[in-house]
């Protein structure tokens, strides 16, 4: 998470785009929560995907007669970490399908990646061959195509040529799919680069129903893939088939040279939705759109929530700008976020006119006021962002091990807001917040035996990445899990990691990994078995 560096300047609680790791975290976090006593790091949770697991969605901007129209809302404010809040405020965007478009994209070269893995079995792969007959029948005879799919392994449905006379054997292949096997995007991802980069093809269009892994930190991570092609001038469409986009993904995609992101759900028609995002991806904004966001008099902005820092910047009487790529000025309803906090000076008379939002050469500038009957999106935003506000510093302070007692009681406030049943649909975070109450009052004063510290060498490993034979893993009083490469002495190599401890099990913490363990032989041996059985570690004590 981020915050503001300047004085005066406001919070920025966001992912950096080269940190969105956590972006796919949450997932593990919940289990973590659920099916065991600890209790996760602060960091094990995304502001971005927590709200994307809700499918939040703001009211359309009316159409403005410009190719993007922004619009906003503002309720009071009802943040327990931010008391000086007044207001909690929502921003939507999206394309006036109506605009003249002056600029078109080149289509002429396209790579199709599509996911066949086992998880788009059913209703998804057929709303990708059914949208495909759609785009296919746009392109023209003079276009090239090829086909790439993936599953447990990757391969080539159709090589690249041109498109004439071949429409009926594509669709056959296409239509051929069958969904089955494991997902590995990357290898799939991989191909269709490769096949896009030798044909000087224009576009990789991807499709599957997972979300891509931006950050990895080595050099085969989605994001230096996608990369490379931008380098060499190809455009990346990602089509997220029943996938909503959190706010790191949906920026680091649309932050790219021709990146773009599409988000296709279950009550979409297929021909409709890739008719209309195919047009989108021929035309539509361009290039990168600054949305100035500027407070009435009386008013600052004291905290923006799920935009990157790197993108944010600070103009004149406590205006903000945002740096954006085209695909997401085309159309996020599911919002940016801010709060408003009362200033020392002269408020505006009416809280109709609270904000100035504007896009730079867009059209009119759309002015935010309250609303009597707010979109439930928005409510439910500010519940969840308070949520994550109050976890994230109950969580800083749990692990500090300044002030459990403090933790505790954040934590037993937010779990009795939840508890008040005020949004049905946050069910699901009253249950996991009610279970990290019980996890902190049962682990507050545990430390880790005296039998698992020291340093280990690794006998044996099965189903982990980052540890090898050979390699020394060194287990501290203070919660360290630290490796050392056997053959690399150099302190970048070490791995560093955390851990807690609850009876006879080992949480690394920021993964889902789980492990038993059991100390033998007089203390000289540590086995160590995740609950699914998939991982495993055989370890012997060093002197």
């Amino acid at each position: 998470m981020a915050s503001a560096q300047e004085s005066g300047a406001p919070d920025i609680v966001a992912s950096d785009l080269e940190q969105v790791e956590g972006a796919a975290k949450i997932r593990d976090f919940r289990k973590v929560v659920a099916q065991s006593q600890f209790v996760p790091l602060a960091e094990s949770i995304s502001l971005e995907t927590l709200l994307a697991e809700h499918r939040l969605s703001l009211p359309a901007p009316d159409p403005c007669g410009q190719p993007v129209c922004i619009a906003g809302e503002a309720i009071a404010a009802d943040l327990a970490m931010r008391p000086d809040a007044a207001f909690f405020v929502g921003i939507s965007l999206a394309a006036d399908t109506g605009a003249a478009v002056d600029q078109a994209r080149d289509a002429n070269g396209i790579v199709l990646v599509i996911d066949r893995s086992g998880s788009m079995r059913g209703w998804k792969l057929d709303a990708v061959k059914q949208g495909l007959g759609s785009i296919l029948s746009r392109i023209g005879d003079q276009d090239r195509l090829g086909v790439v799919s993936f599953g447990q392994v990757a391969h080539v449905v159709r090589e690249f040529s041109p498109v004439a006379g071949a429409r009926n054997e594509i669709e056959d292949a296409i239509g051929g799919l069958k969904a089955g096997g494991e997902t590995h995007m990357a290898a799939g991802f991989e191909m269709g680069l490769q096949q896009a980069i030798q044909e000087d093809a224009s576009r990789v269009i991807l499709l599957t129903d997972q979300l891509p892994n931006i950050y990895e930190g080595r050099g085969g991570s989605f994001m230096d893939l996608a990369g490379k092609a931008a380098e060499r001038g190809i455009g990346l469409s990602f089509v997220g088939v029943d996938q909503r986009f959190d706010n790191a993904v949906a920026f680091a995609l649309s932050s790219m040279p021709g990146g773009s992101f599409h988000e296709m759900g279950p009550s979409d028609v297929a021909e409709e939705f890739f008719a209309a995002e195919w047009a989108a991806m021929e035309g539509g904004p361009s290039g990168k759109g600054t949305i100035t966001i500027s407070p009435s008099a009386g008013y600052s902005i004291s905290a923006i929530y799920g935009v990157p820092p790197e993108l944010v910047s600070h103009a004149e009487n406590g205006a903000v700008s945002l740096d954006v790529g085209p695909s997401f000025l085309r159309n996020r309803r599911d919002g940016i976020y801010f709060a408003l906090s009362k200033t020392g000076g002269e408020r505006a008379e009416s809280t109709d006119a609270l904000v100035r939002l504007a896009i730079a050469g867009e059209g009119p500038a759309s002015i935010v006021g309250t609303s009597a009957t707010p979109a439930q999106g928005l409510v439910t935003a500010q519940h969840l962002i308070d949520e994550y506000e109050v976890l994230t510093n109950a969580l800083g302070i749990w692990h500090s091990g300044v002030d459990r007692d403090r933790a505790i009681e954040l934590v037993a406030y937010l779990n009795a807001r939840l508890a008040r049943g005020e949004i049905p649909l946050l069910e699901r975070e009253r249950a996991m917040v009610a279970k990290l109450a019980q996890n902190m009052a049962l682990a507050k004063d545990k430390a880790a035996p005296s039998e698992l510290l020291g340093r280990w060498e690794v006998r044996y490993e099965k189903g982990l990445i980052g540890a090898k034979q050979g390699d020394i893993v060194e287990i501290t009083a203070a919660g360290g899990f630290l490796i050392y490469p056997r053959h690399e002495h150099s302190e970048d190599a070490v791995t560093r990691q955390t851990y807690q401890h609850e009876g006879e099990r080992l949480l690394i913490d920021n993964t889902d990994l789980v492990f038993n363990y059991s100390v033998k032989d007089k203390g000289r041996k540590l086995a160590l078995d995740d609950q699914a059985g998939l991982a495993k570690l055989k370890l012997s004590k060093l002197p």
